[in-house]
């Protein structure tokens, strides 16, 4: 199926979807634009003129031998189809003469232009795809499946709780860069996420930028959005509410250690004093009943 063609500009054959009918093309083989016929032609059409794109030139004589070298299994029980096709079109750039009706034999093609190739569809527009590495699961997911995380980007300011496919959403916008500080449940400090997630950010991505904020407002679904109030929310807490630092985590632990030695050292302190003061009672009473 499909429809099948030549470049009115080339000759070059070409073979394309059946939707693709009507639409704008570009030869593979010239670069020349033409319309793209609604089903099976001689050659395409030339782009109307009518949309303010003028009609490309067309060479006189190289259309004679392309014309006999693709169509040539077909042309001879037909001459006149095949020659009077690209007449109009001639005839029509620059004031140039209408061109004779070339004589219909098999010509082999010039080594200079390969054979044509078939089923190649004229360029489009690739579709938007992810970053390279988005669909790696790194290996911090999967120890830590249905784990909260929560982001600190250099930028400021503190981020969660975020589920894994979150996190994976604001790592593909570019909203958490390689050093953002990430925290989970379970986790003893915070670390970089090229550190903890280094499958999704590795040496020559781009993923180094900061994270763009100008969004968060206005797209909740990939900015660093505001969590509803039925859950916890570390964004919405007050700045003395927020998770200490690793190292304000290891001066707290440092004192509490401190205090507790204190207290055990005066415990063990106080019983000592007591029990010298009762042997110093007893020896006293002992002394007072002997005398």
């Amino acid at each position: 199926m499909g429809i099948r063609f030549a470049c009115h500009h080339c000759s070059h054959a070409i073979h394309v979807k059946d939707f693709q009918g009507g639409k704008r093309g570009k030869c593979p083989e010239c670069g020349q634009s033409f319309r793209i016929p609604l089903q099976d032609a001689t050659y395409s059409l030339a782009i109307d003129e009518e949309l303010g794109e003028p009609v490309p030139q067309i060479a006189v004589a190289s259309p004679a031998p392309k014309v006999a070298a693709v169509h040539a299994s077909t042309s001879v029980g037909a001459p006149t189809q095949t020659a009077t096709k690209p007449q109009p079109a001639v005839a029509s750039v620059k004031g140039a003469k209408p061109v004779e009706k070339p004589v219909v034999k098999p010509v082999p093609k010039p080594p200079a232009k390969p054979v044509a190739k078939q089923n190649v569809a004229p360029p489009s527009a690739p579709p938007s795809a992810p970053p390279v590495n988005a669909k790696i699961r790194p290996r911090a997911f999967a120890e830590a499946a249905g784990a909260r995380w929560y982001v600190r980007p250099p930028s400021g300011g503190e981020y969660g709780p975020a589920s894994e496919e979150l996190l994976t959403v604001w790592i593909e916008e570019k909203r958490v860069t390689a050093d953002s500080l990430l925290w989970r449940e379970g986790q003893p400090q915070w670390l970089t996420a090229d550190q903890l997630l280094p499958e999704l950010y590795p040496a020559d991505s781009d993923f180094y930028e900061e994270p763009n904020r100008r969004h968060t407002d206005s797209d909740s679904t990939i900015g660093f959005p505001e969590m509803p109030s039925t859950g916890p929310s570390i964004a919405s807490e007050p700045e003395s509410a927020a998770k200490p630092s690793p190292a304000a985590l290891l001066k707290a632990q440092r004192k509490q250690r401190q205090k507790r030695n204190q207290w055990l050292l005066i415990g063990v302190l106080s019983l000592i004093s007591l029990l010298l003061l009762a042997g110093l009672v007893w020896v006293l009473m002992s002394n007072m009943k002997s005398g």
